[in-house]
């Protein structure tokens, strides 16, 4: 692999990875805040098994926000070597030019300072839920609306703040979809057992849900129409470039995740009684969030493509 390759591949892993961790600090706080609050007005709700539930959240908040730190650094090197490391060596100074200097840097000096702000804020929501949980979502909005300084959004001359606004909107609404999807299934359906007591919390926590699914799929479907048009001159543009051939393979992808939620939402849920809908309910839970991490991927890769 030449120099050229080696960098788009860096900062694509990059990317990837910042999505993955920036989806499930976004779902953490949706599932803390709608998810587990609505379980909490229920008069029949296991307090201690919420509780426990809680922390798990609050746990996957501050992993992801940690990851979320060292891939950040990594990201600023995988950029630095992209600039400069074709021609000279990496050194600290190419890296404070690219960091002080750059549009980039600088939308990387905010998606930076909104991980480490969501690692202390997660870190709290676990000793002090109450305000700590607070925190932790103001985080995960900060890491959500900061992501796209450093893509494509910022270098549309007109009108750059729409369309960034645009790419804040696509990302926490896959969050609040995808994301929440996420630590669902770590901590209602992958890390409970098979007995068949947790049926019913499990179903109530998936019923729970499927209204955040749908606010966060339709967030997600509306702003990436309208970025599409924004981006796209025309609709054979989908198949005439490398941006638009890629953009429709995400579609698709997309379509995918859609496609088995629908089938969860209209064939699995109303099984969630039993145990074996419970184990039914992670199995197509699981090839969701692997459709979804394609699609992450494929957005990490789309992000780096010039758009015509």
């Amino acid at each position: 692999m030449n120099g050229e390759g080696l960098a788009f591949t860096y900062l694509a892993i990059g990317r990837w990875l910042a999505y993955l961790c920036g989806l499930s600090l976004v779902g953490a706080a949706s599932f803390r805040f709608v998810v587990l609050s609505a379980l909490q007005r229920r008069e029949d709700g296991d307090a201690h098994w919420l509780k426990a539930a809680e922390r798990r959240a609050a746990t996957i908040g501050i992993t992801a926000a940690a990851v979320l730190v060292a891939v950040n650094l990594w990201r600023l090197y995988a950029q630095t070597y992209s600039v400069f490391g074709l021609d000279e060596t990496v050194s600290w100074s190419v890296i404070r030019i690219v960091r002080a200097d750059t549009q980039w840097g600088a939308g990387w000096t905010m998606q930076f300072a909104a991980a480490v702000f969501a690692v202390l804020a997660c870190v709290g929501a676990r000793v002090r839920p109450r305000i700590g949980w607070v925190l932790a979502a103001i985080g995960a909005f900060g890491v959500g609306a900061s992501q796209p300084l450093t893509g494509h959004a910022v270098s549309q001359a007109s009108p750059m703040w729409g369309s960034v606004a645009l790419q804040v909107g696509h990302v926490l609404g896959a969050g609040i979809w995808l994301g929440t999807l996420f630590v669902l299934f770590t901590v209602g359906l992958f890390a409970g057992d098979t007995d068949p007591k947790h049926s019913p919390r499990v179903a109530a926590m998936v019923q729970a849900f499927s209204p955040v699914a749908l606010l966060g799929g339709g967030i997600l479907a509306v702003t990436g129409l309208v970025t599409a048009v924004l981006y796209l001159e025309a609709v054979r543009d989908l198949w005439q470039n490398a941006y638009g051939l890629t953009l429709l393979f995400k579609i698709l992808l997309v379509g995918g995740v859609a496609g088995v939620g629908a089938y969860n939402w209209r064939k699995v849920k109303p099984t969630l009684g039993a145990a074996a809908g419970w184990r039914r309910l992670r199995r197509s839970a699981s090839l969701e969030l692997t459709l979804a991490g394609l699609v992450l991927a494929v957005t990490a890769v789309l992000v780096a493509l010039a758009l015509e």
